[in-house]
């Protein structure tokens, strides 16, 4: 789920910077040849541009907490193997919050390091990803309604 919203994220970011015209300058250009890419890469970069290219809060929004989460366990899974990377472990303030936001949100728990989904945990991850692409899709919407079919 979140490699779906992830690949609709960055089609947002593209058409806005495409219809934003910064490309139409030399300036504009070589920035993004030079940082395009970056735009695309991480989570808080997608968030950064958002943010103060176009005035989208997108990490402000209340469904960006809940996808975040499950971009979490998504990266638990793919770079953790299964359990929580070092990174995600490091911090215990932190996991004690994952572990009491997968217990409400994706029914799932962290055992040691190992990330437990239930059988529900994909449904329910798909019903947070919608919610967030909604929201997403609305937002960018709102400032680019020529977005708007």
């Amino acid at each position: 789920m979140s490699s779906g919203v992830e690949v609709l994220a960055d089609r947002f970011i593209d058409l806005l910077i495409r219809e934003s015209g910064v490309g139409s300058t030399q300036l504009g250009k070589n920035l993004l040849q030079e940082y395009g890419d970056s735009f695309h890469q991480s989570w808080p970069a997608r968030n950064r541009l958002l943010k103060n290219g176009f005035g989208i809060q997108a990490a402000s929004m209340p469904e960006w907490q809940d996808m975040e989460l499950v971009i979490e366990v998504r990266n638990a899974i793919v770079h953790g193997d299964g359990g929580l990377t070092s990174r995600q472990a490091k911090d215990p303030a932190s996991l004690i919050t994952m572990r009491k936001r997968m217990a409400k949100l994706l029914r799932s728990d962290i055992q040691g390091r190992l990330v437990r989904l239930n059988d529900e945990a994909g449904v329910l991850s798909a019903e947070i990803a919608i919610r967030y692409a909604t929201s997403l899709d609305k937002a960018v919407s709102a400032v680019r309604p020529a977005f708007v079919e």
